[in-house]
């Protein structure tokens, strides 16, 4: 019984871990955050968006405001400085963006698992840090606290001119990257902003970073809010099947070739009209499509049973993301978002490599 409970308390996350993952989690924001947008019309509004006009974000003034300070918001997470003010807003200005190309009477839902992420960990940040006593800055003059700020604005500055730096590279270089690749050529910088900015807050201010209790719960609500996403996968399955969604799951391999076409004629590349050997054999093997499907959707619906389980997240991390890549090669559908999410949070690579004391035999030989 004892065993039984190990694996339901809550884990301990340390100041370096909860750290790391504040970064994975922002540069991962950051990289799928719009560039722009141009949507000027909201004709089928959804969300916050049956309430506000939301098309004042194509405007190019308005979405650089918008992306300014959303940066501000980035690097204030990532500092770990007062998650409970910080969270809210960033996630209220990461939804916004996403709210508006849904109001064009199509749905996608490929970043629904970062804004439902956010909200989670704004929850818990707000009800943790709330039952914590407030953060003491008496001993804190206006200089202290006028840096840590002047260093996001700076930060943020750079990264919103980054695009013009790049075009001078491009020309003098010869280099073809998309944006996305030129956010990724920049994490080293983005790293090491963001660690000089939290121990400029830790030294200065002693209590700003978050609590272990926070720290924890952190970890926790970014789990469950993961679980939540493919809980809902399954009982949607399920009830617009009519509970048929199992015993029809061999017909799906007739999707992927759907797929396949799909994307031949969007990008007119040979390669998507091929239908995979793996489609064809499902279609074939309608009893090994169903254990297939069916273990997919049963992965789907125990995950809840990893939250907080350090040994049993990463499995079932390592075990979705393999189905992800299953799906990516039989359907031609990336689920990137999911992935990067379930990296963060279940396979949590920063905890394992503190937890299997990677870095001491290193400092040892410096030494």
């Amino acid at each position: 019984m004892s065993r039984f409970k190990s694996y339901f308390q809550l884990p301990t996350v340390k100041r370096i871990e909860a750290f790391c993952l504040r970064i994975l989690l922002a540069f991962t924001l950051l990289y799928f955050f719009p560039d722009k947008l141009d949507l000027k019309y909201q004709l089928h509004p959804v969300g916050l968006a049956k309430w506000f006009d939301l098309t004042w974000l194509s405007d190019p003034l308005g979405f650089a405001i918008i992306k300014f300070v959303f940066l501000f918001f980035i690097f204030a997470y990532v500092s770990g400085f007062k998650l409970r003010i910080v969270l809210p807003f960033l996630t209220l200005i990461q939804i916004l963006p996403y709210t508006l190309m849904n109001s064009q009477g199509y749905f996608g839902h490929s970043y629904q698992i970062l804004s439902i992420v956010l909200i989670w960990i704004s929850i818990s940040a707000v009800i943790t840090e709330s039952i914590n006593k407030k953060n003491n800055l008496a001993d804190c003059n206006f200089f202290q606290l006028t840096i840590p700020i002047l260093a996001i604005l700076i930060t943020t500055i750079f990264f919103t001119q980054s695009q013009r730096v790049f075009i001078l590279m491009t020309s003098l270089f010869q280099i073809s990257l998309d944006h996305k690749q030129l956010l990724l050529s920049y994490f080293p910088i983005f790293l090491i902003l963001a660690i000089s900015l939290n121990r400029f807050i830790t030294i200065k201010i002693k209590t700003s970073e978050p609590s272990e209790l926070t720290n924890s719960w952190q970890l926790i609500a970014g789990q469950t809010a993961v679980a939540s996403v493919y809980f809902i996968s399954v009982i949607s399955k399920i009830y617009i099947s009519n509970w048929l969604w199992l015993a029809n799951s061999p017909f799906l391999a007739l999707d992927f070739i759907k797929s396949n076409r799909q994307s031949f004629y969007s990008l007119l590349d040979p390669k998507y009209l091929e239908v995979p050997i793996g489609t064809l054999y499902l279609l074939e093997n309608q009893n090994i499509a169903r254990i297939f499907f069916g273990s997919g959707l049963l992965l789907e619906f125990s995950v809840f049973i990893a939250i907080g389980c350090r040994k049993l997240s990463l499995l079932f991390g390592i075990l979705l993301i393999t189905m992800h890549q299953l799906i990516k090669y039989l359907m031609t559908v990336n689920f990137q978002t999911n992935e990067i999410m379930l990296l963060i949070f279940f396979v949590n690579l920063p905890y394992w490599i503190l937890h299997i004391n990677l870095v001491k035999p290193i400092l040892a030989i410096k030494k």
